[in-house]
């Protein structure tokens, strides 16, 4: 398609002329009458919803008004692709910008799907300054020219991009649902007792191992030696992504043992599918006779309170290996351990189901966006 002809019924707007800067200034957050705050850390990257916010309380200096209806853009490092539509009253960071749809031009609805086309996003890149923290001025952004298409293509891209985000919510909420019966299902299971379930010290029924770092110039990113880990960051929705490498390991965790961040995030657990050198941040459980690996991991995320209770109560929890050695446990015959893991099991494999969905759909929604925006490149 040639880059001087427009797709029939599209014309070049002024981005002044498709959405307004809303700029009403609250210069005491805490006397804005409002009880929501939104920061650029509160807007989720390839999402139009706003599903977390803080306190107007929290912070102090010059804040900007929104309205429900109104989009706030985060015009400070715009590479993060952050925006959220605003369906309540309240009040944002000045690092964001508040914009409403000018409806003889774009409808409102359309106006997010339009901030998240690639068209916009690389001309949002272009014309952002400044080194550290890039940023878009608004003076600049106005005059920026964009394809844009008739009202009534608008609408049809809108009900095709909003069924999309309907069907990822919904998908998202089962995998909430799920998480949600899996935990209760757990802590059902595991408060059932019997005469035959005994307690013990973690290290009478299991090896305990903790992390050691080696030397710095043993780590390396061309794959020499063993995947090296130093704390939870690197464990992956489901399985260890370790980063770099360690040609001289100094503490290692076999396949299948469980793996425990001991430094904040103190708790989080995953199970190492080959074998791994592990650092400071974590340590490694390898269950002895008597009891299996996975059911230990199950008891440990339920008792995580207990966990962080041991960790101390400094600005940096971490537990040491005295104090994890000495974690109770109450582990029932392997039988019972063998159904408990089983059960959840397979109430995960519905929730990874439900992930899995979401992830292909958001694909869809991605691909099918930059298809329908595709004259906005022009």
């Amino acid at each position: 398609m040639s880059t001087n002809v427009l797709p029939d019924g599209w014309t070049l707007k002024k981005f002044s002329a498709i959405a307004a800067s809303i700029t009403e200034r609250v210069d005491d957050p805490s006397a804005s009458g409002v009880e929501r705050y939104v920061g650029l850390e509160h807007l989720d990257p390839e999402s139009t919803s706003i599903r977390r916010w803080g306190s107007p309380s929290d912070v102090e200096a010059t804040k900007l008004r929104f309205y429900p209806g109104d989009v706030i853009y985060g015009r400070r490092r715009a590479y993060q692709r952050k925006l959220g539509v605003a369906d309540f009253d309240g009040i944002c960071s000045a690092h964001a910008l508040v914009l409403r749809a000018k409806p003889d031009v774009c409808l409102p609805e359309f106006l997010p799907y339009f901030l998240q086309s690639d068209a916009f996003h690389q001309r949002a890149l272009d014309i952002s300054v400044g080194s550290l923290s890039p940023t878009i001025n608004w003076k600049t952004l106005a005059v920026q020219e964009f394809a844009l298409p008739p009202i009534d293509e608008q609408q049809r891209i809108v009900e095709l991009l909003s069924a999309a985000d309907a069907h990822v919510s919904s998908l998202e909420r089962q995998g909430t649902a799920a998480r949600a019966a899996r935990s209760a299902v757990l802590s059902e299971l595991l408060s059932a007792g019997g005469d035959d379930w005994i307690e013990s010290a973690l290290s009478e029924i299991a090896e305990v191992v903790m992390g050691q770092s080696p030397p710095g110039k043993t780590y390396n990113s061309e794959g020499i030696g063993i995947p090296f880990m130093q704390g939870s960051a690197e464990f992956g929705p489901h399985v260890p992504q370790p980063l770099k490498w360690c040609s001289s390991p100094a503490k290692i965790a076999e396949i299948g043992d469980l793996l425990l961040s001991v430094r904040a995030p103190v708790g989080d657990t995953n199970l190492a599918n080959q074998r791994i050198a592990i650092g400071r941040g974590l340590a490694v459980i390898r269950a002895r006779a008597g009891s299996l690996t996975p059911f230990l991991r199950l008891f440990l995320q339920a008792n995580v309170v207990g966990l962080v209770s041991r960790s101390g109560t400094g600005m940096f929890h971490s537990i040491t290996g005295a104090n994890l050695k000495q974690f109770r446990v109450t582990v029932p015959p392997l039988e019972e351990q063998q159904r408990i893991v089983n059960i959840v099991s397979s109430m995960d494999d519905v929730t990874q189901s439900a992930e899995k969905a979401v992830l292909a759909t958001k694909i869809l929604r991605s691909g099918l966006l930059t298809v329908l925006l595709a004259g906005a490149e022009l």
